[in-house]
């Protein structure tokens, strides 16, 4: 089964809860392995504001990652630098949710998971944390080196490619 991972996202935003939610579904957990990429003190105390189901096994950032893996893992990154508010836009949050990016990357590129899947992050809190993206479709892309990327949507039968991101109609030129 493919193991995907699932970036935290915004560490002060909704990130946390669809993640916990998206992984306790049945219906993910058929198709999939979840390798939840965040910081696992900050899940539990969400699984537990929110009762929502935690308890996974934890993987550290320092530690071999598990050749075999058939139930959900949070990779943690103990990347949080000072006080997040819920709700509150922070460099520290921003900085956080680009490492949770930055290490899927690397897990995805050692073959340690097959794919990603990203939870919301705050625009402004990234660019307060000191990255200029406007998103994770440019972030990616950059960290990956690709040099033509375009974001995409997939749903049954329906896909769809944007034509720009970010940037509004009338100024694309």
């Amino acid at each position: 089964m493919p193991r995907i991972g699932i970036t935290m996202g915004d560490p002060a935003g909704i990130g946390p809860e669809v993640v916990l939610k998206a992984v306790a579904e049945e219906e993910v957990r058929k198709v999939c392995v979840p390798v939840i990429i965040g910081d696992a003190q900050l899940l539990a105390h969400t699984a537990r504001t929110l009762d929502l189901q935690s308890g996974y096994d934890i993987v550290r950032k320092e530690e071999p990652f598990p050749d075999e893996l058939s139930e959900p893992v949070i990779f943690h990154l103990d990347n949080i630098c000072g006080l997040i508010e819920p709700g509150i836009e922070s460099g520290a949050a921003g900085k956080a949710a680009a490492g949770y990016i930055e290490a899927a990357v690397e897990l995805c590129a050692a073959g340690n998971i097959d794919a990603i899947a990203t939870a919301p992050i705050n625009k402004r809190a990234l660019f307060l944390g000191g990255y200029s993206f406007p998103g994770h479709t440019e972030f990616l892309a950059h960290l990956t080196g690709a040099e033509e990327y375009a974001m995409a949507f997939v749903a049954a039968n329906l896909r769809i490619v944007l034509l720009s991101t970010h940037v509004p109609l009338s100024r694309r030129r």
